[in-house]
């Protein structure tokens, strides 16, 4: 497979994650999709190279994937989260880590050692 289609395979891919998120909080994929946006947008007035907004556009739309793994009871309870649910929200960022950890991108998106 040539590079180029690894890259659009890679792209679409990306682009896919947070419609699997809008299936079960369509609130979370949309302030996705926007997070990913306003990153790119203040990336460019900083004045960073076209590849460096667009992975942190990818950054932006991946940062919530996490929330897969939270209830939808509790992403879409109306009102105050108790502590437990609260603790919850917590981790998702821990539970897109370890999803994210497992992608080889060609910048790096999770910490590295």
């Amino acid at each position: 497979m040539s590079k180029k289609k690894l890259e659009a395979t890679l792209t679409s891919t990306i682009n896919a994650l947070p419609r699997i998120v809008e299936i079960r909080d369509p609130y979370t994929s949309e302030h996705q999709r926007k997070v990913g946006l306003l990153a790119v947008s203040i990336s460019r007035r900083m004045g960073l190279k076209d590849r460096l907004c667009e992975n942190i556009r990818t950054c932006g739309l991946l940062h919530d994937i996490g929330k897969l793994w939270i209830p939808s009871e509790i992403l879409s309870k109306p009102g105050r989260l108790n502590h437990i649910e609260f603790e919850m929200i917590k981790e998702h960022s821990r539970l897109g880590y370890e999803v994210l950890k497992e992608i080889e991108f060609d910048f790096p998106i999770t910490p590295t050692k």
